[in-house]
């Protein structure tokens, strides 16, 4: 499980405070507001997300044999050209 930095945190309470007050009350303009802070708070938890998994990515790699010099290996692949796919 991912600890979420407190700034996301506040985020949450506030979407559950805007999703309590739109069940209460049923308005539209509760609903929409909500929404944005639903959709806004999916996209920050995957950013997070990504980051940490990128975090724990970097940090296991490694130059040795037992890991199959992984770190050798993306470093080859980063040198390497990028070649263009032609969708024609």
């Amino acid at each position: 499980m991912i600890k979420y930095p407190a700034d996301l945190m506040k985020l949450i309470k506030i979407k559950r405070k805007a999703c309590k007050k739109w069940l209460t009350i049923k308005y539209q303009g509760d609903k929409a507001k909500f929404n944005r802070l639903n959709n806004l708070l999916k996209k920050r938890i995957r950013e997070a997300e990504k980051q940490d998994s990128f975090r724990e990515f970097i940090n296991k790699l490694t130059m040795n044999e037992s890991t199959d010099y992984s770190l050798w290996k993306l470093i080859k692949n980063l040198k390497r050209p990028q070649i263009q796919k032609n969708l024609l």
